[in-house]
Order: structure tokens, then sequence, then C-alpha cells
């Protein structure tokens, strides 16, 4: 989508990212209306103007993404795709009117007796009051991201999920389990975050050639470390915990941290499997590709058995830290340290960027396989090109639509880049409707950061 032009030194950046960053973040220190809380005690994040963060928009553009990939990828459904794209904000908004209204029915069960935050008065007024604010702050909220994925340094979205994180963290020191050892702990954290970095900054590539109006020779496109998302490993985590602590799990099952591993392990392989089959990186590359190859799945099939090998092993080691070496890995689980290390690679990526050029975005997009091909192609004309989120992205695939991918060029070799004539297929438009910004194709100019 197109915006009007614009040139931001490196320093600019900086001071924005910094200033959203900490708008965000002072937002969990201002009270919601009609909520009072009781004196010398701090206020809770879960009962301030910014309780619900991120999560009814990742809510809201994850349906709409889920949706779209149920939809074939052919030119006849780009109308209907681009229509519930149109979906993702007010899909957002339910979002958080649903949770809003939770979350009141929770403040209506707290007292002062208690010293917890509870509502002023009963009626009406406090439920309209608290439920519009928090849909109002979910609307800023994303308009915040969006100027911060612009203006600031990497995507605004990732920023704030990284908030969450340090809060996260601020909790644990100022609240340490009984029996965890500090010392231990951190050693095991950056020992499990550089490992992760290490695994995640190796990729294989794979020779792409796009039909087009013209012969195009391939190009080496570079894989993301993982074939599948690490939804799988989500979903396994909630449902192992969930069946553990309702007691339904046979005990065979739990009795020995070996068990427990091995039930873990067995789960995330089985419905990464799954995911994989369904809509993985050999299914999504092509169809976002037409006339890509090549038809032979070996690259694919070898990152989707290395990236499960990862994640199940990942799995192993936490729970022998956790269990042997009293490390409280619990600071950041595994499914959270994955993308918490992906955004420091997308932030060293980024500064490593805008420290040596002036970047002109050259287009976005919501899906992977597609920027990397661009990105390849440029690389192949010695163009320098970054992108934004690409390594959260990775994780993610297409399940996370509301970070999207910028393709940024620096500004002197911009119409270099728009010279390529980069092929835009219809079949290949992102989920979300955001068509590239690129040569031959009327009426948009790229941004010019």
């Amino acid at each position: 989508m197109a915006a009007p032009s614009r040139q931001v030194p490196l320093a600019v950046r900086i001071l924005v990212t910094v200033l959203l960053v900490a708008l965000y973040a002072l937002g969990g220190q201002v009270p919601l209306p009609f909520v009072a809380v009781p004196a010398g005690t701090e206020i809770p994040r879960w009962a301030s103007v910014a309780s619900l963060g991120i999560e009814p928009l990742v809510l809201g553009f994850g349906f709409v993404g889920v949706f779209g990939l149920l939809l074939p990828a052919v030119p006849t459904l780009l109308t209907l795709r681009r229509g519930i794209a149109r979906l993702a904000l007010p899909a957002s908004l339910v979002c958080a009117v649903i949770q809003a209204v939770n979350l009141v029915v929770r403040l209506e069960g707290e007292s002062a007796i208690d010293r917890q935050p509870h509502l002023l008065a009963p009626g009406g007024a406090p439920w309209l009051a608290i439920v519009g604010t928090l849909a109002a702050a979910t609307a800023a909220i994303y308009l915040l991201g969006n100027a911060l994925t612009a203006w600031g340094l990497g995507n605004g979205f990732c920023l704030f999920f990284l908030v969450s994180m340090v809060n996260r963290l601020s909790a644990y020191l100022d609240h340490p389990p009984a029996r965890s050892s500090g010392g231990w702990t951190f050693v095991f954290f950056v020992l499990a975050a550089i490992l992760t970095g290490l695994y995640l900054r190796q990729e294989r590539r794979v020779e792409v050639a796009v039909a087009g109006t013209e012969a195009i020779p391939p190009v080496p496109v570079a894989l993301p470390a993982f074939p599948q998302t690490i939804l799988p490993l989500l979903a396994t985590y909630w449902l192992f915990q969930t069946l553990f602590r309702s007691g339904r799990l046979p005990r065979i099952l739990t009795a020995t941290l070996s068990a427990q591993v091995v039930v873990l392990a067995l789960l995330v392989a089985t419905l990464g499997l799954l995911t994989y089959a369904r809509v993985g990186r050999p299914q999504r590359f092509l169809a976002d590709l037409p006339g890509a190859g090549p038809a032979e799945p070996g690259p694919f099939t070898l990152q989707f058995l290395l990236g499960t090998a990862f994640l199940c092993g990942g799995i192993a080691v936490y729970a022998i830290a956790g269990r042997y070496a009293v490390a409280q890995v619990a600071l950041f689980p595994f499914p959270l340290l994955l993308p918490l290390v992906a955004l420091g690679l997308d932030l060293a990526e980024a500064l490593r960027f805008f420290r040596r050029h002036r970047g002109a975005t050259l287009a976005t997009f919501d899906d992977l396989a597609l920027a990397s091909y661009w990105q390849s192609r440029l690389d192949a004309h010695g163009i320098p090109a970054l992108l934004t989120a690409s390594s959260f992205r990775g994780l993610y695939s297409r399940f996370l639509p509301l970070v999207t991918i910028d393709l940024r060029v620096p500004v002197e070799r911009l119409d270099e880049a728009r010279a390529l004539q980069l092929i835009v297929h219809p079949i290949a438009e992102p989920v979300l409707g955001l068509v590239p910004e690129a040569a031959g194709v009327p009426g948009l100019e790229p941004d010019q950061d």
C-alpha cells in the first residue's frame, strides 16, 4: 500500500522506535475507567488500558489468515480473498470486545477486601466504558504498530511482542520461584538462545524459476529453517498441559521424565506432519509462485525433518534442564524462546541494513516464499535487500498475517530494482490483498524510508 515518499535517517528511526515502544509499555500503567486500585499496590497489567495487548489483533488477523489458506489459490477466488482480508481489523475488534466482557466479569468478582482492582460501582456505565476503552485501545495499538513499522526499526507488532516478554522477565526477577537456581537459569537461557539463533540462521537454497512473459533464469532462493510453523509445538504444549492438569492422561505416560518427553515429542512430530501435509512449504511455495520449481520435494522434506528434530530436541533439553540442573526454564518456555530469538535476529538485520543505507520499501508481502524469491532476484543483480520480520514469520508462515514482510532496498538503487520488472502474478498476491508495489503495477509508488 502506497504512502507519501519519506526518507528517515537511522537516528530518527531509533528515536521513533524507543518513543512508540515506551508509549505502548506505559499503557500498562494507566488503569481502566471505573476501576479502583487499592492504595499502596501496583496496577496489574490485566487491569490497565493495555491489558489485552496485541492478542485481539493476533486472533482476528490469524482467523482471516487461516481462512485464506482454506481457499484455493485460483484467480476466480481472488476477489473473495480480498473481501475476507478486509474483515481482519473488524474481527480483531470483535475479539477485543469479547475479551473485554470477560475482564469486566472478573473485575465484578473482585473486592477491596482482597486488595485487588475492582469496579467502583455496578451497572451498565462501567461495562460500556471498559469495553469501549479496550476496543479503542486495540485500534490504537494497530495504528501504533503500523506507524512503528513504517518509521522505526523492524516490525512494530514484533516489538510489542518483545515488550510482553520483557514484562514476563521483570515479573520473574521480582518474584523468582523458590526452587530456582538463578545462576543456572540464566546460563541455560543464554546457551539455549545462542543455539536457537544458530539454528534459525541455517538455511537451505533451492533453485527456482518463475514462468513469465520472458525467460528468467532460475535463482537460488533461501528457505527459512522451519518448513512448517511452530503452531504444532504450541498446540502440543496446550494439549499436554490441559490433559495433565485434568488428570486425563494415563499415569504410565507421565510417571517418568522420559515418558513425558516421548509423549511430547510424538505429539509434536504428529501434528507437525499433519500441518506440513496440508499447508506445508511445498504446497504453499508452489501455489504462491506459479510455474516455480523444483517439482522434487527433497529440499523441503529435509527442512521438515531438521525442523521437527530441533523442536523435539528442544523439548527434551528443556525437560532435562528443569529436572536435573534446577534451572527455572519457565522463565521463557521453549515455545516463547523461538520467537524471542527470531525477533533479535530481525532487529540485528534491520540495524545492519539501515546503518549502511537509507531504505525504500519496494513491496509488502504476507507470504515469505514470494518475498524470498523477490529478495533472491535482487541479490542476483547485486542489489542489497532487507526482508523485515523474516525470521519471525519463518516460524509462523501464513498463520500470522498481522506481521507483514516489507522488502526494502537502498534509495539510490530503487529505480534499478524497479526496472527488473519483478513478476506480479494475481494468484501470488498475499492473502491480505497487499499488492507488491513494484514496476508494472499502475497507481502504486514505493515508500522511500
